[in-house]
C-alpha cells in the first residue's frame, strides 16, 4: 500500500482564492488516524517526505529513509524537510510515487513521515522485528500491544508497528534511542513513517497511557530481568528471509487461528471463472504444510460447495496440485483477494490474545475491551447489515419539511447523486467533452458554455495512457484559459493496460465489485469530488450487455457511489449500430437508458448522408428523468477543444436556455405537415423509400428550414412519445404503411389518397 494512498494533500499557493478553495476541499484518512489531536498535527509544520533506499549492508526488509525536498527531491536534512502540513507532504508524495509509478515501500519510492519537536501534538512509539522466523508475533510484542488504547499501524517494513499517541509533559526529555526493539519518538532528533495502514478499530490519538507504560518498561529492560508479561528481547538481528515471506503468506496470524482465518477469507471470494477457481484452489492446498492435509482440504470442500457448481472433478483438481510447486501462489493469494471485498484479518491476529486478556480484567476494562472486540468483528459486517436495515417511514413524516431542491451539475443535463450515460461514436470525442466537464468542475469554468457545480472531479479512463491524457488535459486546459498548475482539484488515473473490470457476476448473476472499485472509492472518500467521469462502459463491465438485471445491477453499483457521496457519475459509452442509425444513440439491453436517470448522445452533424462540417458536433438529451427531454446544443471543435456553436448545426439548437431548441421545432413542425399530408390523402411512413417522411418534410416548403436529421430524431421521438403510430391500410393484398397522428381514430377520416407530390 502507497503511504501516501491514505492521505488526501492539497497543493498551497499565495493566491486567496486559492486558499478559500484549498480550504473547502475535504481531507480524509479513511482508514488512517482520527480525533482533535490528530486534527491539530495535520495542520502543524512538523511533516516531511523521504525517500527509501536500500541498506549499504544489505540487511533483508530494511531501508535507509533519507529526508528530501517536496519541491526538489535533493536530499536535505530532517529539519529542513519537516516544514511541510500533513496535506502539502502527502500531495507530494502522492504526486511523486504516481507520476514516477513507483510502489510503495520499493527502492525509491517517497513516504509520509511527521517529526515531533519539542511542543508538537504527537509523538511515536516504534516497536521494531515483531514477527518471528514462521511469521507469528513474538510473545513479547502481543503483550506490549493487547487493548491498544490509541492509533496502531503498520510500519513500512510490515515487520513492525507505529503508535501515534498524544505528547504528555517531559516527553521531549526522553532520549529517542531504540532499545530492545522500541523506542520513543518525541524530542525533534529522529522522524517517524506515517503509512496510514490501520490494526485493530481504533483510530483516536490519545495518551495511551497503559501501551506507553508498557512500551517504556519494555525499552528499559536489561539490569532488572525481563517481566513476566514480555517475554524474550526482541532479535536484533537481520529478518530472514522466511520470516518476511510468512508475513506476506499468514499476515501474522497465530497457528491456532489459521483454519478458522481461511475458512473466513474464503466466504469472500466467489466464482469468477475457472482459471481464478484453480489458482485459489492451489492457495489453499499451499496451506496443507501449515494445516495438514485433512483441514486444509476439508476447508477447500466446504468453499466448493459453498461457491456452487460441479465437484465431480474436485479430486482429481486437488490432487494435481503440488507443495512443491505452488506456482507463486500461497494463502496470502486468498487473503489478498478477500481483502478486496471487504475481509480484515485484525479479529485473527488479535482475537485470541484479545478474549484471553479480558479474564484478567477488572469489569470496566472487560467491557472495554469486548466492544474493542465487537468493533473489529464488525469492519468486515457492519456494511453489509446495514443494507438490511428498514427504512420505511410514513409520508406524513414530511409534512412541514422544506422540499429539498433537485441537485444538478450541470443544470437540465447531469444531476448529482445519479448516473449520466453520455454515448458517442468512437472518434465524436465525447471523451474529449468528458475531460473538459472535469476541468470545468474542478476549476469552477463553464462548460461549453453551461454552468457547473463547481467542486473536485475524479477522471478515470482506461482507453487513454498518461502521456495521451497529459496531451489532453494541456489542450484543454489552454482552451479554457487555465494552466495545468491550476488543475489541483482534478485526480486522473489512467487503466489503460490493466484489468479495469469494476465487478463481476458470479454463477447465479450477482455484481461483486472488485478490488478496483474498492479503490476508485477510497479515492473519492479522500477527494470527496462533485463529479466521477468513467470511461469507457466496454472497459470497465465485464457483463453481458443485453442482460436487463446485469445492467440494472451495474449502474445500481455506480449510483450506489453517486448516492453515498453525492457526487454525479458520468459513464461513457459507445452506441451500437442501430442506436447510430436510429439516431437513438443507445445499445445493449433497455435497461441501461431506463436505469441511468440521463442521457446523453454526442453525434456528428450529418444531413442526407453527407456531413457539411467534420468538426461539428451536437449533443442531444435522449432521456431527462428530471429535466426537459430533446434538448440539443450545437457544437464545434477549435484548437482542442470543443465550444458552442451559439447556434443550431443540423439537429443543434441556439441554446437550450432560450428560445424554441431545434429538437422541438422539428417535432413541432413534423406533425403540423403529418397533419396536412394525412388530410390531403397523402401517405408517408416511417421507413426508407420516396415516401418516407422526413425526407418529404425536409424538402417541403413549410419545413421552417428544419433538415431531414432533425425530422428523423423528431419522428423516433414522437413515435416513443406516443404522439404518432404505424398505421397498415388497403386491402388485404396490399397492405400498406403510414403514419398517422395518435389522435386519429384507426382506420378512420383519413382521406384516400395516393403519394405525396
Amino acid at each position: 500500500m502507497n503511504s501516501c494512498l491514505n492521505t488526501t494533500g492539497v497543493e498551497t499557493s499565495t493566491d486567496c482564492q486559492k486558499n478559500a478553495i484549498q480550504a473547502n476541499r475535504a481531507e480524509t484518512h479513511p482508514v488512517g488516524p482520527s480525533g482533535a489531536v490528530w486534527e491539530i498535527a495535520k495542520q502543524e509544520r512538523n511533516w516531511l517526505v523521504y525517500r527509501l533506499e536500500a541498506k549499504a549492508n544489505g540487511k533483508p526488509g530494511k531501508m535507509n529513509k533519507l529526508p528530501v525536498d517536496a519541491e526538489t527531491g535533493q536530499q536535505v536534512g530532517k529539519d529542513e524537510a519537516a516544514k511541510l502540513t500533513f496535506a502539502e507532504a502527502a500531495k507530494a508524495c502522492k504526486a511523486f510515487n504516481t507520476r514516477r509509478g513507483i510502489e510503495a515501500n520499493k527502492t525509491g519510492a517517497w513516504g509520509l513521515g511527521y517529526l515531533p519537536r519539542p511542543g508538537s501534538a504527537m509523538v511515536g512509539g516504534d516497536i521494531d522485528e515483531v514477527l518471528n522466523d514462521q511469521g507469528e508475533l513474538h510473545e513479547w510484542a502481543r503483550g506490549l500491544i493487547a487493548n491498544p488504547d490509541s492509533y496502531l499501524e503498520w510500519s513500512p517494513s510490515q515487520n513492525g508497528f507505529r503508535v501515534l499517541m498524544e505528547r504528555q509533559p517531559g516527553d521531549e526529555a526522553i532520549n529517542g534511542a531504540e532499545r530492545n526493539g522500541v523506542g520513543l519518538f518525541a524530542d525533534g532528533k529522529k522522524f517517524f513513517t506515517s503509512t496510514g495502514q490501520r490494526i485493530g478499530s481504533t483510530g483516536e490519538i490519545t495518551e495511551a497511557s497503559g501501551l506507553r507504560e508498557r512500551l517504556l518498561e519494555r525499552r528499559e529492560l536489561g539490569s532488572g530481568g525481563t517481566p513476566m508479561s514480555m517475554g524474550p528481547k526482541a532479535p536484533s538481528g537481520p529478518s530472514s528471509g522466511a520470516q518476511r515471506a510468512t508475513r506476506g503468506k499468514w499476515y501474522g496470524i497465530p497457528p491456532e487461528r489459521r483454519a478458522a482465518a481461511l475458512t473466513d477469507a474464503l466466504r469472500y471470494i466467489r466464482y469468477n471463472d475457472r482459471e481464478h477457481w484453480i489458482k485459489i484452489s492451489a492457495a489453499v492446498h499451499s496451506a496443507i504444510s501449515d494445516l495438514g492435509e485433512d483441514v486444509a482440504r476439508a476447508i477447500w470442500d466446504d468453499w466448493c460447495n459453498e461457491i456452487g457448481g460441479p465437484t465431480d472433478e474436485n479430486d482429481k483438481t486437488w490432487n494435481s496440485f503440488s507443495s512443491e510447486r505452488a506456482g507463486g501462489v500461497s494463502v496470502a493469494t486468498v487473503f489478498a483477494k478477500a481483502k478486496e471485498h471487504g475481509w480484515n484479518e485484525a479479529k485473527h491476529v488479535f482475537g485470541e490474545l484479545t478474549l484471553a486478556a479480558m479474564d484478567q480484567q477488572a469489569e470496566p476494562e472487560r467491557t472495554a475491551t469486548l466492544e474493542a472486540l465487537r468493533a473489529i468483528e464488525s469492519a468486515t459486517t457492519g456494511a453489509q447489515n446495514a443494507k438490511h436495515t428498514s427504512t420505511f417511514f410514513p409520508a406524513s413524516q414530511l409534512h412541514g419539511q422544506a422540499i429539498p431542491p433537485r441537485k444538478w451539475l450541470v443544470e437540465d443535463l447531469v444531476p448529482l447523486e445519479n448516473v449520466t450515460m453520455l454515448y458517442g461514436d468512437g472518434g465524436t470525442g465525447k471523451s474529449l467533452l468528458a475531460l473538459q466537464l472535469a476541468v470545468a468542475t474542478a476549476s469552477g469554468k463553464d462548460w461549453v458554455g453551461q454552468d457547473v457545480h463547481s467542486g473536485s472531479a475524479l477522471f478515470i479512463s482506461a482507453e487513454d495512457d498518461v502521456p495521451e491524457l497529459h496531451r489532453r488535459l494541456a489542450l484543454t486546459a489552454t482552451g479554457s484559459g487555465l494552466t495545468l498548475q491550476d488543475l489541483d482539484r482534478l485526480t486522473v488515473r489512467s487503466l489503460a493496460g490493466e484489468d479495469a473490470i469494476l465487478g463481476t457476476f458470479d454463477p447465479a448473476g450477482r455484481l461483486a465489485a472488485t478490488g478496483l472499485f474498492a479503490e476508485i472509492e477510497a479515492q473519492v472518500l479522500r477527494d470527496a469530488p462533485a463529479l466521477i467521469v468513467l470511461d469507457t462502459l466496454n472497459d470497465l463491465y465485464a457483463g453481458d450487455e443485453n442482460d436487463k438485471s446485469q445492467a440494472r445491477q451495474f449502474i445500481g453499483l455506480l449510483r450506489g457511489l453517486a448516492i453515498q457521496h453525492n457526487c454525479a457519475v458520468v459513464l461513457l459509452a459507445h452506441p451500437s449500430k442501430s442506436g447510430m442509425s436510429s439516431g437513438s444513440g443507445d445499445s445493449g439491453s433497455v435497461a441501461w437508458s431506463n436505469s441511468a436517470r440521463s442521457r446523453l448522445y454526442l453525434s456528428r452533424d450529418m444531413r442526407d448522408g453527407y456531413e457539411p462540417d467534420p468538426d461539428a458536433r451536437i449533443l442531444t438529451t435522449m432521456k431527462a428523468n428530471y429535466g426537459p427531454k430533446g434538448g440539443a446544443l450545437g457544437l464545434r471543435y477549435q484548437r482542442g477543444v470543443f465550444v458552442p456553436t451559439g447556434g443550431c448545426t443540423g439537429a443543434g439548437t441556439s441554446g437550450l436556455n432560450g428560445g424554441e431548441n431545434i429538437t422541438d421545432k422539428a417535432k413541432r413542425v413534423f406533425v403540423v405537415l403529418l397533419r396536412q399530408f394525412n388530410a390531403n390523402g397523402f401517405k408517408v411512413n416511417a421507413s426508407s423509400g420516396p415516401n418516407y417522411a422526413p425526407k418529404q418534410f425536409a424538402e417541403h416548403p413549410d419545413s421552417e428550414g428544419v433538415q431531414k436529421a432533425a425530422f428523423k430524431q423528431a419522428m423516433y421521438q414522437l413515435m416513443s412519445d406516443g404522439a404518432i403510430r404505424n398505421e397498415q391500410s388497403g386491402p388485404p393484398s396490399k397492405r400498406v404503411s403510414q403514419l398517422v397522428l395518435a389522435s386519429s381514430p384507426p382506420g378512420g377520416d383519413q382521406a384516400e389518397g395516393g403519394d405525396a407530390p
